[in-house]
């Protein structure tokens, strides 16, 4: 409990009358200090009883991206048959939710106005609820341990499709292979039936002409596959981690919307999940969103012990915060080992890899090709 700048000020005034009061030997002075302190008092048990009769009942789950507000209601409820208001809920010092009148017995559905900028997941166990009721003149304050999260998803933008390798034969894949495969996109002839086609795959129409069985063929579709790397290691800037968490993201659907099977790996973690293609980007995006700075030194064997973890056949893309020697010489050894390995520094990273090794750079919105 504190006294708010108008309840500073209105005592202020008392202490002066009551001090005129004495000077003067006017009792009539005594009245208006009489009424601030009342007004004080009244403020205290009003204040109060408004934290103490309030339940609030956040969503369990929301999710939203970088930038956006929140969009489902909270409930709020008044247990007491008394009037509670002149509300602020706050979180970590914000305010997010604002309450000014609630009759007794009253229930309220309201949508926080509060705008969530930075990617990451935001939990309600400690809530603030603030009230002044009724005047203004007496903060109180009590810790709400409410249950539910908001999750912040990195905000993805367009980014030119990662490298990928070790292309496989796979229905709806982007790509064209030389082959002639038995299901597929685009039709590509007929051909005579071999034993073990299958029976959908006769073309009846052509079969009928007394050239025996035929069967449709269709151009071969192909998927890469694509391994990328993300760095949260040791990183003092969580708007470098940000940034680099947008590009990783933004790389990864770019992948999948291309047909490719998509590895990724946080190097802090050091666990593997494998997308394949037209993944639903809901859970990409949680991941993402939940990921955390691991305290340490990003070196050369997290790197090493990264690549282990994907696919030999897998093109590498490692997007990375900050580079070192150590890191650098990992990754020209992973490039002179055969494997196809592309870095994505920030624009004003300075780096010194040479050899087979790609390096891209990426800032706050953007990836450059």
């Amino acid at each position: 409990m504190r006294v708010t700048q108008t309840g500073v000020l209105l005592a202020g005034i008392a202490v002066a009358l009551y001090i005129a009061s004495l000077t003067s030997q006017s009792a009539f002075l005594l009245l208006p200090v009489g009424i601030i302190g009342g007004c004080l008092v009244l403020n205290i048990f009003g204040a109060r009883r408004s934290i103490r009769q309030v339940q609030l009942k956040p969503p369990a789950s929301t999710a939203i991206a970088e930038g956006q507000s929140l969009s489902q209601p909270w409930h709020v409820e008044n247990i007491s048959p008394r009037d509670v208001g002149q509300l602020t809920i706050e979180s970590h010092g914000e305010p997010l939710l604002q309450v000014g009148l609630l009759k007794g017995k009253a229930k309220a559905n309201l949508v926080p106005a509060r705008q969530f900028l930075r990617r990451g997941v935001y939990r309600f166990n400690q809530l603030q609820l603030v009230s002044t009721f009724p005047f203004g003149l007496v903060k109180c304050a009590r810790q709400v341990a409410a249950q539910g999260e908001v999750v912040v998803y990195p905000a993805i933008y367009p980014a030119p499709c990662p490298k990928a390798a070790g292309f496989d034969a796979v229905v709806g894949g982007k790509f064209q292979g030389q082959r002639r495969s038995a299901a597929g996109t685009h039709f590509a002839g007929l051909r005579p039936f071999h034993a073990g086609d299958p029976l959908k795959q006769i073309h009846w129409k052509s079969s009928s002409k007394g050239r025996g069985l035929m069967v449709k063929t269709f151009e071969e579709e192909l998927s890469g596959r694509v391994a990328i790397l993300t760095d949260a290691v040791g990183v003092t800037d969580t708007a470098a981690l940000d940034d680099c968490l947008r590009a990783a993201g933004s790389l990864i659907f770019s992948a999948l919307d291309a047909g490719h099977h998509v590895e990724w790996v946080d190097l802090a973690t050091q666990a593997p999940e494998l997308f394949p293609p037209f993944t639903d980007g809901q859970e990409i995006l949680d991941m993402l969103a939940r990921v955390e700075v691991l305290v340490s030194e990003l070196d050369g064997k997290r790197i090493t012990d990264a690549a282990a973890l994907v696919s030999r056949r897998s093109a590498i893309s490692v997007v990375l915060t900050q580079t070192n020697a150590a890191v650098e010489e990992a990754l020209e050894h992973l490039a002179a080992s055969g494997r196809s390995v592309t870095v994505y520094l920030p624009e004003q990273a300075i780096e010194n890899l040479g050899g087979s090794v790609v390096v891209r750079r990426y800032s706050a919105q953007e990836v450059f090709a």
